[in-house]
């Protein structure tokens, strides 16, 4: 009988460690998901896209000049028809 009730304990308690060390992990991999995810930057985090602009206004130069009052421009591209 004693050993019955130090086998469960061992069992509880290595139950206990394999949980918690799944809750801790888990905190982790969120910790470093969040970290990496803000690392790393794609031109969509950075694009602006103007749908159905007027007909006159296809110049791509001229946009450009239009969005540096707000910022650095990488690059400008004007997508006529493209819906």
């Amino acid at each position: 009988r004693h050993v019955r009730s130090k086998i469960a304990i061992v069992s509880y308690v290595s139950l206990l460690f394999v949980c918690i060390s799944v809750y801790v992990l888990q905190k982790i991999t969120k910790r470093r998901e969040r970290f990496f995810d803000a690392a790393s930057q794609t031109t969509t985090d950075y694009a602006v896209e103007v749908v159905n602009p007027p007909k006159d206004a296809r110049d791509m130069y001229e946009w450009r000049r239009f969005f540096q009052q707000f910022g650095h421009v990488t690059c400008c591209t004007v997508a006529l028809d493209n819906e």
